[in-house]
């Protein structure tokens, strides 16, 4: 009998320290970057182009504002480049298609807008170019797939309109031939490009919405995918609006965002290998933030700013997707 005793004993005593010393190990490490030395905003402008990023305009907690600035990853600083030059703004679309960058719609304050330009960082300078034919709406989606670029969805008439349809900036002018995205209508939905192919991720539409697309150039059309919150394939924590989102390391990359009404700091990951979303270290100084700036530098996704309630941010993460990260329980 005493024998059994000491052996119950020994597994409990085992099992206790077990439970006090045991880390979760989960993929993804955040490597804290230089402020950015601008204002703390929010739902601004980012793009990268030829290794280097970008990120102004947007609003701080008095403004709308057209400053706008250039990170160097090798000297890992910040300097001001050329203002934008058209009205003050946020909520806007912005995209590089390698060599240039566009910048248009959005809100500034008292109306929604439709000019669309174009930033040449070869001579620092922005060109307007023709208005986008959708008409004038904020917090629209945009992607480039190679030299082309695709904008759509937003929401206009102070909140009352909401839209799918897509159109093509190339070759200096715009394409009205594109297929509407085939699901909801919607606005702060995330959008990127990925092997040739446009995404459309989640979004708004008196709800969050729960849908994920596929757009193909060659047959001009959407294919939806799993839905986030698929059982096999996803997760109910995913869907989300006004989030940032980067490719890295072959993989999409979804961080921060609002859900129900409240900011996040998760992170998800979707491998197209198998076409599952899993759930990576939070952003390093878990502070939820939504309408956060982001681009890719050599293969590396960046987070910048956005806002957490009332408090505008100017913190700068990069992120390192296969970096194993010990956190205690």
């Amino acid at each position: 009998m005493k024998l059994k005793i000491l052996i119950i004993l020994s597994l409990v005593t085992i099992m206790f320290a077990t439970s006090c010393t045991d880390d979760t190990t989960v993929l993804g490490n955040w490597v804290k970057k230089a402020y950015f030395v601008g204002s703390a905003r929010s739902n601004g402008s980012s793009f990268a182009i030829n290794g280097e990023g970008y990120w102004g305009m947007g609003k701080d907690e008095d403004d709308y504002l057209s400053d706008f600035w250039r990170y160097s990853p090798e000297q890992n600083t910040w300097t001001e480049v050329a203002e934008f030059g058209g009205k003050p703004r946020a909520y806007n679309i912005s995209v590089s298609n390698g060599e240039k960058g566009y910048v248009g719609l959005g809100y500034d304050g008292d109306n929604d807008l439709a000019d669309f330009w174009e930033y040449d960082p070869k001579t620092n300078k922005w060109t307007r170019l023709e208005d986008f034919p959708g008409g004038p709406r904020r917090f629209a989606a945009a992607f480039a797939i190679g030299k082309d670029i695709y904008v759509g969805t937003g929401i206009t008439d102070n909140g009352k309109k909401y839209m799918n349809d897509f159109y093509k900036y190339s070759n200096g002018k715009w394409h009205t031939t594109i297929s509407a995205l085939s699901g909801e209508k919607r606005h702060s939905a995330s959008a990127l490009s990925f092997n040739g192919k446009g995404y459309i991720i989640s979004g708004y539409r008196s709800t969050v919405l729960n849908d994920f697309w596929e757009y193909d150039p060659e047959s001009n059309t959407w294919k939806k995918m799993d839905l986030l919150t698929d059982e096999d394939t996803g997760d109910s924590a995913i869907p989300r609006y006004q989030a940032s989102t980067f490719v890295s390391e072959g993989s999409i990359y979804l961080v921060g965002g609002i859900s129900s009404g409240t900011a996040l700091s998760s992170v998800f990951e979707w491998s197209p290998v198998d076409s599952i979303w899993s759930e990576k270290a939070s952003i390093e100084s878990n502070v939820t933030r939504q309408g956060a700036g982001s681009f890719v530098i050599n293969g590396n996704g960046y987070i910048i700013g956005g806002r957490n309630g009332s408090y505008y941010l100017d913190d700068f993460y990069m992120f390192e997707p296969w970096v194993e990260k010990d956190i205690d329980d």
